[in-house]
């Protein structure tokens, strides 16, 4: 009788586990997502703590993505565009890096771009975490008004902010093939350009003394083909 049963609950179990792999959420092929979220941005100067602003805005935008299942892991390539409601402005009167500056410096962020890959780790049938990383760039418009070493400027430049984003996230099966994800992402620029006088040019001069980065908490909804 023993060995009976002990031969039905062999052969029960063996008949379930394909069953259970069966149930398994699907968490490979292309994605497709929309994204919203809370966006801070942060600047600050090398040499004073007068430029140390951080001003909190709204992220939205969509996202796409291939992911490959490696069992029980995944990697995966992805790209997203927002926009950002996001802006700073500050003033300044004193020396500055050697320069004698009285004046207004403010950024507006909006568009928000990012090209990068993740990786993932299944932690339940339904679930897995994920760290992803790679280039970000930022579409802002930057205006001066004031004046340094005594001559007066009233700038605006349109400038793309480059740099890297790295970020991590927790992403779940809701219903069918539909999923919901909550992401932390940190970005941090090193390069810009920008148009100035109708001529576009590299004004990575900036970073030598300007700190800019972003933090964002996002929440997406997508659907996996």
């Amino acid at each position: 009788m023993r060995f009976k049963f002990f031969y039905l609950a062999t052969a029960a179990t063996c008949v379930a586990m394909p069953a259970f792999a069966q149930d398994n959420a699907d968490i490979s092929g292309f994605r497709v997502e929309v994204i919203s979220g809370l966006d801070r941005v942060s600047t600050g100067a090398d040499e004073t703590s007068d430029f140390d602003q951080n001003d909190d805005g709204l992220i939205y935008g969509v996202g796409v993505g291939y992911d490959f299942d490696l069992g029980g892991y995944t990697v995966g390539v992805e790209a997203e565009i927002a926009e950002a409601t996001t802006g700073v402005s500050e003033s300044y009167v004193g020396d500055l890096d050697g320069y004698d500056v009285d004046g207004t410096l403010a950024l507006d962020a909006s568009k928000d771009t990012y090209v990068g890959a993740r990786l993932g780790m299944r932690i339940n049938r339904w679930a897995q975490v994920y760290a992803k990383g790679g280039y970000t760039m930022a579409n802002a418009e930057l205006s001066a008004v004031g004046s340094v070493d005594g001559t007066a400027y009233n700038e605006v430049i349109d400038a793309d902010l480059e740099g890297f984003r790295v970020g991590a996230g927790l992403e779940g099966n809701i219903s069918g093939n539909f999923y919901g994800k909550l992401e932390y992402r940190y970005s941090a620029y090193c390069g810009i350009s920008g148009e100035y006088d109708g001529v576009s040019q590299d004004i990575d001069e900036v970073f030598d003394v300007i700190d800019v980065n972003r933090h964002q908490i996002a929440v997406g909804l997508g659907y996996r083909f």
